[in-house]
């Protein structure tokens, strides 16, 4: 029975290519919404054991460099190597894909293991900038959990690459399912040890699961045939291409990825509990996005960069325009929606313990802040990955260089009025720049596209 429905699933996914692309987004939708539940599991055991303490306060800021560096370090070498990795695959071969991807690991484990020794040295020196107001107890506890934290960043940087290649191979339900693995073995680890362990049986549940993540991932991508052996093949030109995409979205990365780490900087300078306050309240928004865009994200850059790959403009600009549209309305209710019933959702997820009432109107009005900005949010996924299949990342960069300066100042000021509900109605700002922006550079960047391959047309006629 389920191979035969397997067969239907296949047959019908066979008819067009925007069924694959449902197919494959709905398959990692499933599993990134077990995961995110997983995920407010995890949050609703910790919200119930420590509340809007300092220890989470701790383990936040604690957090604050590896994530910054995964998101930096492993996010963008992906975006960078999937489009030309399907470029070559499809005009070269199944080896000279391996050589690159081989090449490009050996590239990621040195870059990964140097910054994550880096950190560690600095750590000493970051807490304290990190952690604003916190007493000599929280500091030393911040330190002792970002020892245990910095190793996920090699681990999960190299999952993150394991991943898109399984994607780019149209494998997308096994990684998508092992990232439900993070979550389950770090509430185990706080029912198994949270008492005598305190907030470190949640870091170490982490870093652990991480790991298991990674051995997950690695197995399936190596029953595809593919070597996850690191080996030097030298520079070739697709090496090049990759790098040379890779450099400008490292910047960008770092200015986009540092508003993160600078909004929960700029809160814990705001009182005790403000740095838990804010990560409670991006909670609900994480999970909609997460499930939404890290489905549809998956599915669409492999599918862009064989459009590009093949030049065809045409189908591309009628993908992205029939995509974002459906995006929005699917997204739009959603958001007014969740913001009307803000409180009463906080409320019945976190609200018991050590979470009190006035800690619920808090958490959200940041909640109702952050979700202003969730349709365009799920619109501008399209554009980047649009901009990455066409391998012009540079305008990503300077994207997120403007987006960071407009971060800090508005945050500055809006936080002046509002608390720090305020940093969460400036990251909603920044959202709305940035689609503005790469909307306008992807809908200008097709036209031309499409005029010069219409205008070629009648020359190879």
């Amino acid at each position: 029975m389920i191979s035969a429905l397997a067969a239907r699933i296949g047959a019908w996914q066979k008819v067009s290519v925007h069924r694959r692309v449902f197919s494959a987004a709905a398959v990692v939708a499933v599993f990134t919404f077990a995961s995110k539940v997983a995920g407010a599991a995890r949050e609703v055991v910790v919200a119930h054991q420590f509340g809007t303490s300092s220890d989470v306060d701790a383990f936040l800021l604690a957090f604050l460099m590896p994530g910054l560096a995964i998101t930096v370090l492993g996010a963008t070498l992906n975006s960078a190597l999937i489009p030309t990795y399907v470029e070559v695959r499809e005009r070269e071969g199944h080896e000279a894909a391996q050589e690159l991807l081989s090449t490009t690991l050996v590239v990621s484990l040195v870059l990964l293991s140097i910054t994550a020794c880096a950190m560690t040295a600095l750590v000493p020196y970051a807490a304290p900038l990190f952690s604003g107001k916190a007493t000599p107890e929280r500091l030393e506890l911040t330190k002792r959990l970002a020892y245990i934290l910095t190793p996920s960043l090699v681990v999960t940087g190299t999952t993150m690459t394991w991943t898109a290649v399984l994607n780019a191979h149209q494998r997308f339900a096994p990684a998508a399912a092992a990232t439900l693995v993070v979550p389950l073995v770090a509430i185990a680890a706080l029912f198994a040890f949270g008492r005598a362990a305190g907030i470190r049986a949640l870091a170490w549940g982490t870093l652990v699961g991480f790991l298991v993540e990674a051995a997950i991932v690695g197995w399936t991508l190596r029953r595809e045939g593919v070597s996850l052996v690191p080996r030097w093949h030298g520079l070739t030109p697709a090496v090049r291409r990759v790098i040379g995409q890779y450099l400008p979205m490292v910047a960008g990365m770092v200015a986009m990825g540092t508003n993160g780490p600078i909004d929960q900087i700029m809160a814990a300078r705001l009182g005790p509990g403000s740095v838990a306050a804010l990560g409670y309240g991006t909670k609900i928004e994480a999970f909609v996005v997460g499930v939404g865009v890290t489905s549809i994200g998956a599915a669409v850059l492999p599918h862009f960069s064989r459009l590009a790959a093949t030049e065809d403009w045409l189908a591309l600009r009628s993908t992205i325009r029939r995509y974002a549209t459906v995006l929005v309305l699917l997204a739009l209710p959603v958001a007014i929606g969740l913001i009307v019933l803000s409180e009463p959702i906080v409320r019945v997820l976190f609200q018991r313990g050590a979470f009190t009432p006035e800690d619920t109107r808090l958490v959200a009005r940041i909640q109702s802040f952050l979700l202003l900005a969730l349709p365009v949010k799920f619109a501008g996924l399209l554009f980047i990955r649009f901009i990455m299949a066409v391998k012009a990342n540079v305008v990503l960069m300077w994207t997120s260089i403007l987006n960071a300066l407009v971060n800090v100042a508005a945050n500055y000021v809006f936080s002046r009025y509002l608390g720090v509900a305020g940093i969460a109605l400036s990251t909603a700002l920044v959202v709305m720049i940035s689609v503005s922006i790469s909307m306008t550079y992807t809908y200008r960047r097709l036209e031309k596209l499409c005029a010069a391959r219409h205008a070629a047309e009648p020359a190879r006629t």
